[in-house]
């Protein structure tokens, strides 16, 4: 079984798997509120297919695996992404004017 890796991103409205790559039109903010609408779908993906592997309905624990893994590296990214504009917050404000 031959499994293509998509990069994450924001994605566009054409489905999960595609991503923009024109980032010079797209605010900071945008891609921010992007990236957690990606995790968020992510997260919701994979309780849908844990649940349906709970309950029967399918039986491919990989994918079950693979979405739950993929879900968790997004929170990932985005907490690393937090605590890094935290850190350059902190940096600002520790700036003498």
């Amino acid at each position: 079984m031959l499994t293509k890796i998509q990069p994450i991103g924001i994605t566009s409205g054409r489905g999960v798997g595609s991503t923009t790559t024109q980032t010079s039109d797209v605010g900071f903010g945008h891609l921010l509120s992007g990236l957690l609408d990606q995790a968020v779908t992510q997260q919701t993906l994979a309780d849908n297919l844990s649940k349906q592997l709970a309950l029967g309905e399918i039986d491919d624990v990989a994918a079950v695996m693979i979405a739950a893994e993929k879900a968790s590296q997004s929170w990932q990214l985005l907490q690393q992404v937090r605590n890094k504009l935290l850190e350059a917050f902190q940096e600002i404000m520790r700036m003498q004017v």
